[in-house]
């Protein structure tokens, strides 16, 4: 007979990486050179050019579609990435990279659009 395990869910020892799911938001200041179709435009360039080979936690395409959206405000971008960090100061700024390097590929510079939030959260929790 089976018993269930009735202790805590497992949890990573310190300095063990933890997978985190990680919400950026873009502000959109200007449209993006080559984004005439406005955020939603944007939010397609932006994914295009994630650096998937930097987020290995992303390989299904169901994590990779929703990636990158416009928000309902229309001036701004959310980013959902999932990644593997030690700490979430370490995911944090690594989905500011990861964004970044995105933003940069889609032709967005700075003075067009910047990550303004982020948000980091065990990727096991609702």
């Amino acid at each position: 007979m089976t018993v269930p395990n009735s202790g805590p869910s497992p949890s990573p020892a310190p300095g063990d990486p933890s997978l985190r799911r990680v919400h950026v938001v873009v502000d959109l200041q200007a449209p993006a050179d080559g984004a005439a179709g406005g955020p939603d435009a944007a939010a397609e360039a932006v994914a295009a050019h994630l650096p998937w080979s930097r987020l290995p936690a992303m390989t299904d395409s169901a994590s990779r579609d929703g990636a990158v959206v416009a928000a309902d405000d229309s001036r701004s971008l959310e980013v959902v990435l999932l990644l593997e960090a030690r700490t979430e100061e370490e995911a944090e700024a690594e989905a500011v990279a990861v964004v970044r390097e995105a933003l940069d590929g889609a032709g967005l510079g700075p003075e067009s659009a910047s990550p303004s939030q982020v948000v980091v959260r065990d990727a096991y929790l609702p």
